[in-house]
């Protein structure tokens, strides 16, 4: 994946650097930060939660099954809530995080099998499913319940589904593999209410994979391993409307999934088969590649930011760091695991 694109929907101010679920790097009283993750056992799922040395501090049976590849975003998280696409049985499974530890609260049923979730609307007070041929809407009640409210079918629904989001103008988008990225209006409660529309004009051999929404900003990665440039595209009504390109060096790059630190310019890619994490500078006008910001033994296929701490699942095992306000990471714990899906931080 060599081809790196930003996606503007409307005119909006730069956005990239909120961050999904906000840590303080000085808790306080607050608990500590836990990093999860799910085994996606295709025979038997568990949720698998680190704390920020990379410790495996528990190890859950969610009750059903995983399976899913070639996504992002299987697991989230709202407030002490976690949930997990289980693609194996056709569920998301709901933990919530109490002053014991975690219990499970729900196995919520899904039309198709899922492949990404994602939470978003007002107040964060939906949750979305992409499944392999539509996405659904599920409103989240405080105490960690979910109910269906909306449907949509995807644009080509051929199984090829990578990953949902959320943006603040009143929409979801998502990725298909087979070669379109789409959106989906939402209610002003965040219930699904429109059906798929195509962003246009984008990119000759496209293949979208990730992506990583900052307001009304969207991160999208480019599966096509020929690509040699970046690319920034401004988006207007659903319509790439301009377009910036640039180079930059990306040895062995196959960048898959992104995330954004909070107030600076950094974000970091996950590079699979170079088996490293990319650290690129990403302005309102343009966006090039910085530096390798660390290398593993394997290849890493999700990370998660919050606050500072940024968690790396890679090939057998877990990465955490703490970055500075310079972007500079530290190693604050490596860990074996077993192959793992999904990367969310839950405080």
């Amino acid at each position: 994946m060599k081809k790196f694109l930003l996606l503007f929907f409307a005119a909006a101010a730069f956005s990239c650097f909120n961050t999904v679920a906000q840590a303080q790097e000085d808790n306080g009283d607050q608990r500590e930060p836990l990093f999860a993750a799910q085994s996606n056992n295709p025979s038997q799922n568990t949720l698998q939660v680190f704390n920020s040395r990379a410790q495996l501090v528990a190890s859950l049976p969610t009750g059903g099954k995983g399976g899913v590849g070639g996504n992002g975003g299987s697991v989230q998280v709202r407030d002490r809530v976690i949930v997990l696409a289980e693609f194996g049985s056709k569920d998301v499974a709901v933990f919530v995080r109490n002053d014991e530890g975690f219990s499970q609260k729900q196995s919520v049923r899904t039309a198709s099998a899922p492949v990404s979730v994602a939470f978003g609307g007002p107040n964060k007070n939906h949750l979305f499913v992409l499944e392999t041929d539509r996405a659904e809407s599920y409103i989240a009640y405080e105490d960690g319940s979910f109910s269906l409210d909306g449907s949509a079918s995807l644009a080509i629904a051929d199984g090829s589904a990578g990953q949902i989001d959320y943006l603040t103008d009143g929409s979801v988008i998502y990725t298909e593999k087979s070669g379109t990225v789409a959106t989906i209006a939402t209610n002003s409660s965040g219930a699904i209410v429109g059906s798929s529309i195509s962003v246009k004009n984008l990119p000759a051999l496209m293949v979208p994979l990730g992506l990583k929404t900052r307001g009304k900003l969207t991160i999208l990665t480019n599966a096509h391993a020929g690509a040699t440039s970046f690319q920034q595209l401004l988006i207007s009504n659903g319509s790439v409307i301009s377009e910036s390109n640039g180079t930059g060096v990306f040895p062995n790059d196959a960048d898959c999934w992104a995330g954004c630190l909070l107030g600076t310019p950094f974000c970091y890619l996950a590079d699979s088969p170079g088996h490293k994490l990319d650290r690129v500078v990403a302005t309102d006008t343009n966006i090039w590649f910085d530096k390798v910001a660390a290398t593993f033994p394997g290849g890493p296929t999700d990370l998660a930011v919050s606050g500072k701490l940024i968690g790396v699942i890679f090939g057998g095992g877990v990465a955490i760091y703490k970055a500075d306000s310079e972007g500079e990471l530290q190693n604050l714990g490596t860990a074996s695991a077993g192959p793992l899906n999904g990367a969310a931080w839950i405080n």
